[in-house]
């Protein structure tokens, strides 16, 4: 698994990019570690990009999951747009977007256009592309 993220502080926006194969155990990881970041309280929306990713989680371990989320940005109000293309990123989107905690600030997107017209943010595929992504291996 493989994580590049960055903060626009410009635009109070978190990037992320997940790639590979992820487990609970490195969901958990992967938020600690942004969550340590200097500028994480510099953003109130966020793009996550899991169209090449693949996951093995269980039901009750995106349960605890989300329960862990919850916990890091318990006093954050976050919008969260999911950029997603496979039939399995998209089920573990849905089940986060319907928690009641998630349920109006949270939507799955199959197009970069959607994501970035409903967290109100410029951005463009070319993006996900530079250099200035933090890079972080959880292999």
């Amino acid at each position: 698994m493989k994580l590049e993220y960055k903060i626009d502080s410009k635009q109070k926006l978190l990037i992320e990019v997940i790639t590979g194969t992820f487990n609970f155990s490195q969901l958990k990881k992967l938020l600690t570690h942004i969550s340590s970041d200097k500028q994480f309280s510099d953003f109130d929306k966020v793009l996550t990009n899991l169209t090449n990713a693949h996951f093995k989680i269980s039901l009750f371990e995106i349960d605890s999951y989300l329960k862990f989320i919850k916990e890091i940005v318990k006093d954050k109000e976050v919008k969260w747009a999911l950029l997603t293309s496979k039939p399995k990123a998209t089920a573990l989107a849905m089940l986060i977007s319907f928690d009641s905690s998630f349920k109006k600030s949270t939507k799955i997107f199959s197009t970069l256009e959607g994501c970035t017209n409903f967290l109100e943010v410029s951005i463009n595929e070319n993006e996900f592309s530079k250099d200035d992504f933090i890079s972080v291996d959880f292999s």
